[in-house]
């Protein structure tokens, strides 16, 4: 279900969008949990509630747009004794933006994206659980009941077309993703260590600073 607003003229675009979706038919393995359901053998749905809005202003050689999304996306599992709890892959806050100079061949741009934290589950202790000795386990908080830092990447490009034809054209860039070198985590989960004595946590993080080069021939 969908409810939405669109409005354009030569130097604006706006649209928004308030929608509801709902998937069911969904198991627990395909999900990729790495807490006290990686093992499990559910089915369920999950629930999405979200407004997006996008922004756009044209000028003569360069524009600009801005876009904002909110979202819940909530799991149901009936058979799990944590029948509600938020979906692995839930942003609850995002905000995209970028400046566009484009004259002739010449384009520059620079944008940047920012959303909050996906959720991430938490053991309840940093003792291992040894009741079946054969089969050590972690026990953990809630599912999904922390989120992680905020994440932010700001990015530039600039790239210049040479036409032969009205048909073969070559194209060249350079890109930088990250510039700020940030480090941006987005994931975290937990195991046992190696020698089975503890809980140790392992952290994922984006792409630090790359640069890019491409050459892109039509014809």
């Amino acid at each position: 279900v969908s409810i939405g607003l669109d409005f354009k003229n030569k130097k604006w675009l706006l649209t928004l969008d308030n929608f509801y979706k709902k998937v069911d038919g969904i198991t627990s393995r395909e999900e990729g949990f790495q807490n006290q359901f990686e093992f499990s053998k559910a089915v369920g749905q999950y629930e999405i509630l979200g407004t997006e809005i996008f922004v756009q202003r044209s000028f003569k050689r360069w524009y600009t747009w801005l876009s904002y999304s909110f979202n819940q996306n909530q799991y149901l599992f009936p058979t799990l004794y944590e029948k509600g709890f938020p979906n692995n892959y839930e942003l609850v806050y995002s905000l995209a933006n970028a400046i566009i100079y484009d004259w002739k061949s010449f384009k520059i741009a620079l944008g940047s994206r920012w959303h909050s934290g996906k959720p991430y589950t938490t053991p309840a202790s940093n003792i291992i659980n040894t009741t079946d000795p054969a089969h050590p386990q972690i026990d953990y908080q809630k599912p999904n009941n922390e989120r992680l830092t905020d994440y932010f990447q700001l990015n530039a490009s600039v790239s210049k077309t040479w036409k032969f034809t009205k048909i073969a054209s070559i194209e060249a860039g350079v890109s930088v993703l990250n510039i700020l070198n940030k480090q941006n985590l987005i994931h975290r989960y937990y195991r046992i260590n190696a020698v089975g004595t503890g809980i140790e946590n392992v952290d994922v993080y984006a792409l630090s600073r790359t640069p890019n080069m491409h050459i892109k021939v039509s014809f």
